[in-house]
């Protein structure tokens, strides 16, 4: 995927890996990080750098579509360019951006359940769209 794919992998993986040790890192087939949080959830995130992104939309329907039968709620696309959302909304995962991130982190380890944190970040998302208009 190349070197801010790997970068941004590396940097989630440790940062999760200090709250638990219930996490596996990816390379292909496989979402990119997947691991146990506090609740017993297991969760997914795949990170998005959007690169080629309209070139590989078949390879990404296909791969989102596994993700989502798999993970349902619980699997997470985490954009490293917020910009490309539009081109990642029509897989109906959450989608994270590096701003949330450290929320997505304190939440996943707090006890509560991850479909309360998908809730948060809808609510968040409509909010944000609706000033826009």
């Amino acid at each position: 995927e190349g070197l801010k794919h790997t970068f941004y992998v590396d940097q989630i993986y440790e940062r999760l890996n200090k709250k638990t040790d219930k996490i596996k890192k990816y390379l292909t087939e496989k979402s990119d990080i997947i691991f146990t949080n506090k609740k017993g959830e297991e969760i997914a995130i795949e990170i998005e750098t959007a690169i080629n992104v309209k070139g590989n939309r078949f390879h990404h329907n296909e791969k989102f579509s596994r993700l989502q039968k798999e993970y349902g709620k619980k699997c997470y696309i985490f954009l490293t360019n917020i910009k490309y959302v539009n081109s990642y909304t029509r897989h109906q995962l959450p989608i994270m951006s590096r701003e949330e991130m450290a929320q997505f982190m304190k939440f996943q380890f707090s006890g509560k359940s991850n479909n309360t944190f998908n809730e948060k970040i809808d609510v968040a998302k409509r909010e944000l769209s609706s000033e826009k208009i």
